[in-house]
């Protein structure tokens, strides 16, 4: 992933704090290419997120239509570590790489990938 995917999803992980925010990650193969962001629809945003049917559905459609797919997700931890909660794992296993943020008093610091 280059500097410019990782800073657009900075700056999604800065504009959602101190909610979570959560992104596609879309590419081919094993390299992401572009990032989208999502809605996330959980009722605890500043601790989680979810993603409906119908938004993974349009991240798919969108991947799709740029001769892509979706490769994953990225999401932030607000005010906590780059690291993957048991949730993330089990979200992150149906997907081929994920990538945490860490935003601390709305900046973004640590980044992790998950593969």
């Amino acid at each position: 992933m280059n500097a410019t995917l990782e800073a657009r999803m900075r700056a999604h992980a800065e504009r959602a704090y101190p909610d979570e925010c959560v992104g596609a990650l879309l590419g081919l193969g094993s390299e992401v290419l572009d990032v989208l962001p999502l809605v996330n629809f959980a009722t605890a945003r500043g601790a989680s997120f979810e993603l409906t049917a119908r938004e993974y559905l349009r991240a798919e459609e969108l991947a799709a239509a740029h001769g892509l797919e979706v490769l994953g997700l990225y999401h932030s931890h607000p005010d906590a570590p780059a690291v993957p909660s048991a949730r993330d794992a089990e979200v992150m296993r149906a997907f081929r790489c994920a990538v945490i943020i860490s935003v601390r008093a709305g900046v973004a610091e640590e980044v992790s990938t998950v593969s």
